[in-house]
């Protein structure tokens, strides 16, 4: 009886560590690498529109990249804009509702007319999903009838920080 009672306890204990095992490779999935491919399709997919909107309006006409920048379609949040040599935002448009604008801080956005610093103007540096900023931009020199723009790409990146969010809340 002890020997078949003895072997019963090993037993338990065998599937006991094997499921804290396979909970514990769950968790390291859920945790670290969900949200790095979630940023990853993301960030690529955005690299990727910021690309082809920049190949469609280079060294055309003004007129030409306020109508294709209008026509720009996206799911993601992104904000689009030209900006000037001085730093003037003279053309901007949001996919983003005036609830989320505000929703956060009222200066992150793209607004027409308004000024953006210098450093507001450079690509947004950053290593990796923990130390993403909740905008991340994309800028690039344009030309435009001869004069010289940049183009920008404001992504807020919300979503990801929902992800990894929601994965902290629900493994502690």
């Amino acid at each position: 009886m002890t020997k078949w009672f003895n072997l019963l306890w090993k037993t338990v204990f065998r599937i006991c560590g094997l499921l804290l095992v396979v909970l514990f490779l769950l968790y390291f999935f859920l945790y670290v690498v969900v949200p790095h491919y979630y940023y990853s399709t993301a960030r690529s997919d955005v690299s990727r529109k910021f690309e082809q909107l920049y190949q469609a309006i280079d060294e055309g006409t003004l007129e030409e990249a306020k109508a294709k920048i209008d026509l720009f379609e996206s799911d993601e949040n992104l904000d689009v804009g030209i900006v000037d040599q001085e730093g003037h935002v003279i053309y901007a448009v949001t996919s983003f509702s005036e609830e989320e604008r505000l929703e956060d801080n009222p200066h992150w956005k793209l607004i027409k007319g308004e000024t953006l610093e210098k450093a507001e103007l450079q690509n947004t540096k950053f290593k990796g999903v923990r130390d993403l900023p909740k905008l991340v931009r994309f800028v690039t020199d344009l030309e435009l009838e001869g004069k010289q723009y940049k183009l920008v790409f404001s992504w807020y990146t919300k979503s990801i920080h929902r992800v990894e969010r929601l994965m902290t809340e629900i493994f502690p």
